[in-house]
């Protein structure tokens, strides 16, 4: 967690700082859905889940802006897929709990193909991340012999740098505001099993 914290400060100091404060600053906030992909056994243990985050940009050119931004993604447990990957998917055995949670800080390069702050315009993102990685606790029902006997599988957190490539595209409301549109791969370089998301959002930008 204290790697998290510390690209968090890191971010909120680089936008203080006297180089960038007073400058040309959007502000925005996003919400959609996070899917696991590509691990195999990640994919199959959890569910598509909430995505939501909050950012602040900060305008280099008329087409390229530094992204700074915090996001988490809830993945519930896939509690099927649990069962039959610990071989217990037995009609009276259940599973509880066990969602799991990625933070994620990132510090992106976003670059827009319109100089115009009007109409629609698509644009690419791009840059480094590092997150924590959280695995609920799993509350194991067994049923023995007419009774039921629980168990806690206890979950495990970890910490990781990522990198992360995404591309959208901006409807500007205003000169000073925009909705837009998102998809942004991210691969964390946890321990096996590797974390891959896919948040897919929504968002509304105001300088």
């Amino acid at each position: 967690m204290r790697l998290v914290n510390g690209f968090i400060i890191a971010i909120v100091i680089l936008f203080a700082s006297p180089a960038v404060r007073g400058g040309d600053f959007q502000y925005f906030i996003t919400g959609g859905v996070a899917y696991p992909v590509y691990d195999k056994e990640l994919t199959n243990l959890y569910n598509a889940g909430l995505h939501l985050g909050i950012g602040l940009g900060y305008t280099l050119t008329d087409q390229l802006m530094l992204l700074g931004n915090i996001q988490i993604s809830n993945l519930p447990l896939d509690k099927e897929a649990y069962l039959k990957s610990i071989d217990a998917f037995e009609k009276n055995n259940q599973v509880e709990e066990g969602s799991a949670s990625v933070l994620t800080g990132s510090l992106n390069l976003k670059y827009s193909f319109s100089r115009a702050r009007s109409g629609e315009s698509l644009f690419l993102t791009g840059g480094a991340t590092v997150a924590r990685f959280i695995a609920g606790d799993i509350l194991f029902s067994e049923s023995v012999q007419n009774d039921v006997i629980q168990t806690v599988i206890d979950g495990k957190g970890q910490s990781a740098f990522g990198l992360n490539a995404g591309a959208g595209f901006n409807v500007h409301l205003s000169s000073k505001s925009f909705l837009f549109f998102e998809a942004r791969y991210t691969v964390l370089f946890t321990d096996k099993p590797r974390v891959h998301i896919i948040p897919l959002q929504f968002g509304v930008a105001f300088r």
